[in-house]
């Protein structure tokens, strides 16, 4: 007699108990919060597919319904921008740059590529995930750390964010965030358009 897959899924966001959570195989993100004790009043339920069925190992977010509005603000100032000659998406890119250079502060990073690993991933998943990473990743940290997968060390801060990153994105996304800043200068002289 086998067992039941199971599926062990990380919840994020505005939760009543964020955390790494198993369930059967076919479970729905509804179950994985029901798991977690709800939602917080605060949460906004309309950015998340409650139908949806666990698969793939990608972490659930539930966004803060104050940061959803702020970050839709921020998009409906964007609106506006249409041609690639203008300044695209400048309170959106501003936010960006802003969110990044408080996740450089606030995890203590000082290497050139992990500042610039910083922007891209905050690019990728916006601000307001990245604040929510951020919050996340502190919270681990202060609850006594995460061991690296051979034990012989705790994960950084900084180490705990990514890996809560990278949960989050796909192999191609990841790819983006860590590509050489070389290949991307190298290619944009050629005239290409850099991939990171």
């Amino acid at each position: 007699m086998t067992s039941p897959r199971l599926s062990r899924r990380r919840l994020l966001g505005a939760v009543r108990s964020p955390s790494r959570y198993t369930l059967p195989a076919g479970a729905h993100v509804a179950d994985l919060i029901e798991v977690a004790g709800g939602v917080l009043t605060s949460a906004d339920l309309t950015r998340v597919n409650l139908t949806a069925t666990l698969a793939g190992g990608r972490s659930v977010y539930v966004p803060l319904a104050e940061r959803a509005a702020a970050a839709a603000a921020v998009q409906s100032q964007c609106e506006h921008v249409s041609s690639p000659g203008e300044l695209r998406n400048e309170p959106y890119r501003r936010a960006t740059i802003e969110t990044a250079a408080r996740l450089v502060r606030c995890l203590g990073e000082e290497q050139y590529t992990s500042r610039l690993h910083l922007l891209r991933s905050t690019r990728l998943v916006g601000p307001e995930l990245a604040l929510e990473l951020l919050d996340e990743a502190l919270r681990i940290d202060g609850d006594g750390g995460e061991l690296l997968p051979s034990g012989g060390r705790y994960r950084t801060p900084g180490g705990i964010y990514f890996r809560l990153v990278r949960e989050l994105l796909t192999p191609a996304e990841w790819a983006q965030v860590t590509c050489s800043s070389a290949r991307s200068t190298l290619v944009a002289s050629n005239g290409e358009n850099p991939t990171c």
